[in-house]
């Protein structure tokens, strides 16, 4: 066996035995009814494999009783059953996170079974859907039992008749399978158990130096913040969730590794559950959470893939702002393009019935079919991958949703031979170790790590890269004309040159509210002189303000279209700046006509923005982005995504429509199949249904035929 990921056509490309693969895969039902899975796969993955789809993400369960006493029979079992409906397919095994957790092991080790609670005190009740009894990241579980259990797995694949057929491994633990842990109780905080409580102990010591019987913060010290809502660097709250969520990515490595090993001299792919640093920023249990270390796993001896679900959020498409725009849970699908790393969105969206209804946001199969193919866009543009999960079973058996998937994976084969790198004049850069360093609040926390995207960047009308501070060394900084920096409250002193190093070729910078204000190993660690340096403004530190919420000036082009709006935060905080500089253009105040909040300041060869709230209007951030001579495909508010070849269009409305394209070409039509036009063109009119997606395939040359071309006869664009 020989499967890996490669760069393939500006993408990210599944190649098995030397052959390649397109990017839509498929997940059978994970219950645990036998019964489920044998009728699911029976039908489905026939249907599937009909369509073209051989790629099969197979949940599997395994009996361990013992120390070494494994019964594999349930992996033979289910794994033979995708088989048989499938000949031609191979499969990646997703281990269950049941699996990770056995009984026998935990009551041999009650001292390392993770621990919830408020302080030290004896673990309060679970609240439902709290992440249940395990063995806690910091005991002997994985080095002792859990990594030797999935080589004992490994092994055993190798030795039977479908070993050809296994591509590679999805292993799971904790929670829903998805290795981050959650409370459901404000009171409630991780890991108070004796086994993290010592070795967080040994780390601090060993970071610091200091001789001090630390102890994991409790529920009040996450709170109680040292300068106002932010913690001092050399906080123990910092220093722990730096070392939880360390943690955690460390021990997906020790997997991956221990995996490789039992497969060598093949090769195989790993992938997980991983970087959920937006999706989980709706919840307070953020920071420890264990999925803030994306960055450690991008590394070249991490995994081969993570992945999530495509965001819960914003699939309403009738909630407003943000509704409909799907991303992943995390910056994954462009930081791990930067590092050659694949990325798997999970499109779980049920068909519409009164039992799911709550997962599908659809009102009907027409309008569902249609977000299938709205998610597929998303993926299809953003060069990476996806798969269609059976979550409940039976949940991909209308003809509807199938006539889909077989639109779909057409396109998908032909994209194998087009250029699909990204043209991206955006970027949007975020910390996903800047929740560590803010007291525990919700409100805040939701508006500065998921509205400051989705309800800002959603409807711009030009494709974005969402990277990390981490991702800047690696990335096309040339291509980007404007930089967003929503939540840079903490930069190194490296992290600031790179910032430094985008005041050029006359590109625009955003900031909001503390950018900077920390900067750790230095003294003082808090300094309002590091905002200024870095925005090039003078920001001023004030008091409280009791409402974090802006109303812009009326007089200003930037606000043609949001002349006295008002946005922010319904709240207040004890920490807050201002602008007090006479040479930057005030766009916006506190309150409509407190302090100067929101400013621009043009420098000889950049641009700089203020903004002292979350929560920035698309249409404000579209002016900006024009401002900065972002191209811009449209200004509607419809969502949009796109590539070298390909411009994909969600109609949040319905009626005329204009795409424009940064460069002429011939513009096809990829879900019907034909040719729109019999010359190049660089504008795409149409007259669109509300809640369709669109999508236009561009080529560079006309073939002899210009009418009904299908679209596995497009040229490549800009070869």
């Amino acid at each position: 066996m020989d499967a890996r990921i490669i760069r393939h056509n500006g993408a990210l490309t599944l190649m098995i035995n030397g052959e390649l693969f397109p990017l839509t895969t498929y997940k059978p039902t994970e219950l645990k009814s036998p019964e489920l899975f044998a009728e699911t796969v029976a039908r489905s993955v026939k249907d599937m494999a009909d369509r073209g789809v051989h790629v099969h993400f197979v949940p599997l369960f395994f009996g361990w009783d013992g120390p070494g006493s494994y019964d594999f029979s349930p992996t033979d079992l289910r794994i033979n059953q995708v088989l048989d409906a499938d000949p031609d397919a191979y499969i990646i095994i997703r281990v269950q996170a049941e699996a990770m957790a056995p009984e026998w092991w935990m009551e041999a080790n009650p001292d390392g079974i993770l621990q919830f609670g408020c302080g030290r005190e004896p673990e309060m009740p679970k609240a439902p859907y709290q992440t249940g009894r395990c063995p806690s990241l910091a005991s002997s579980f994985w080095q002792e039992a859990g990594i030797p259990a999935l080589q004992a797995m490994a092994v055993h694949v190798r030795q039977q008749p479908y070993a050809e057929r296994i591509a590679g491994y999805l292993p799971t633990a904790y929670n829903t399978n998805e290795w981050f842990f959650r409370s459901y109780n404000e009171l409630q905080v991780n890991d108070l158990c004796p086994a993290m409580q010592e070795a967080f102990r040994r780390y601090y010591r060993e970071q610091t130096g200091k001789d001090v019987d630390v102890s994991v913060p409790d529920r009040m010290a996450r709170s109680l913040a040292d300068h106002c809502i932010f913690f001092h660097p050399d906080n123990p709250v910092v220093a722990y969730y730096r070392f939880q969520n360390t943690l955690c990515a460390e021990t997906i490595m020790g997997i991956t590794k221990g995996l490789r090993e039992a497969h060598a001299p093949d090769h195989i792919i790993i992938g997980t559950f991983y970087g959920y640093s937006i999706g989980l920023s709706n919840f307070y249990w953020l920071a420890d959470s264990g999925h803030l270390n994306l960055a450690r796993l991008l590394e070249e001896d991490g995994p081969d893939f993570t992945c999530s679900p495509l965001d819960y959020f914003s699939r309403n498409i009738h909630d407003q702002p943000g509704g409909g725009f799907i991303w992943a849970q995390s910056t994954a699908p462009d930081s791990g393009m930067l590092a050659g790393k694949a990325y798997f969105g999970e499109d779980d969206f049920s068909p519409p019935n009164k039992e799911d209804y709550w997962q599908s946001q659809s009102t009907d199969m027409r309008q569902d079919a249609e977000i299938l193919k709205r998610n597929f866009t998303f993926t299809l543009c953003k060069g990476q991958f996806q798969w269609w999960y059976d979550l409940h079973g039976h949940w991909f058996e209308g003809q509807d949703r199938l006539d889909a998937v077989e639109s779909c994976v057409r396109i998908a084969r032909a994209a194998i031979e087009v250029d699909r790198s990204p043209v991206a004049e955006i970027a949007v850069v975020t910390d996903e170790r800047a929740s560590w360093y803010l007291a525990l609040d919700r409100q805040l926390q939701r508006a500065v790590f998921y509205e400051n995207i989705h309800h800002t960047f959603g409807s711009i009308g030009a494709p974005i890269d969402l990277l990390m501070v981490s991702d800047l060394p690696k990335a096309d900084l040339g291509r980007y004309r404007a930089v967003f920096f929503p939540n840079t409250f903490a930069l190194a002193e490296h992290e600031r040159d790179l910032i430094a190093s985008l005041k050029s070729d006359g590109r625009t910078l955003v900031f909001y509210q503390a950018p900077g204000l920390i900067k750790p190993g230095a003294d003082p660690a808090f300094s309002v002189e590091y905002m200024r340096e870095l925005t090039g403004m003078n920001i001023c530190e004030t008091g409280i303000l009791f409402q974090m919420r802006v109303t812009t000036d009326t007089a200003h082009p930037i606000l043609q279209g949001l002349e006295d709006t008002t946005f922010g935060l319904h709240m207040e905080k004890p920490l807050s700046f201002y602008i007090a500089d006479s040479t930057a253009e005030t766009l916006g105040y506190y309150s409509g006509h407190g302090p100067a909040a929101l400013a621009i300041k043009r420098f000889g060869d950049w641009t700089s923005v203020y903004c002292g709230v979350p929560g920035m209007p698309y249409r404000l951030a579209r002016n900006l982005a024009k401002d900065a001579g972002v191209h811009l495909y449209h200004e509607t508010s419809d969502i949009l995504y796109a590539n070298k070849s390909y411009v994909g269009v969600f109609t949040l409305t319905g009626g005329p429509k204009r795409v424009a394209l940064p460069t002429p070409g011939y513009v096809a039509d990829a879900f019907v199949g034909t040719r729109l036009a019999d010359e190049p063109s660089n504008v795409i009119t149409w007259d669109a249904e509300q809640y369709r997606t669109y999508l236009f395939a561009l080529t560079t040359a006309q073939r002899a035929q210009t009418a009904g071309v299908r679209m596995n006869d497009a040229l490549p664009a800009h070869r």
